[in-house]
């Protein structure tokens, strides 16, 4: 059978307990704001590093496509500007169908522009361009188009 035994301090007894008070861990509020600061203006650095890498390949991807989409662009204005030479034309014929004598392109029977060759394009005059324009499109006249 077993035999019982109580258990017992150890010999010479338990050691003291400890019970003074621990000293708080203060630490200095430089320390955490020089720590604050530094990680600030580390990921700024890295933030703008990052941006200026990114604004320079938007930049780039940006001139890439004004730099393909030009020639498109300025084929569809000078399409645009040969129909509406082809429309003033037709709208001339149209105008002075009934005047006897009248050739479109001509001034009393001789060609307006002697020294040019048929093929050769001539750009005509902005009030020439505007002539069967509505009279609202006359500021276009005006301040729009002094460089063509």
């Amino acid at each position: 059978m077993c035999d019982f035994r109580q258990d017992m301090p150890p010999p010479g007894g338990y050691s003291k307990i400890r019970y003074a008070k621990v000293p708080l861990k203060v630490s200095n509020p430089f320390i955490k704001l020089g720590v604050v600061v530094g990680i600030s203006v580390i990921s700024f650095n890295c933030f703008l590093k990052k941006d200026k890498e990114e604004g320079i390949n938007a930049r780039i991807e940006d001139n890439t496509g004004a730099v393909a989409l030009h020639p498109l662009l300025a084929a569809e204005g000078d399409r645009l500007y040969l129909k509406a030479l082809k429309k003033n034309r037709d709208d001339e014929e149209k105008l002075m169908k009934d005047v006897e004598g009248w050739e479109v392109g001509k001034w009393k029977g001789y060609p307006v522009y002697l020294t040019l060759d048929p093929n050769e394009f001539y750009k005509p005059a902005i009030a020439e361009y505007f002539a069967h324009a509505h009279p609202k499109y006359e500021q276009w006249a005006t301040y729009c188009f002094k460089g063509v």
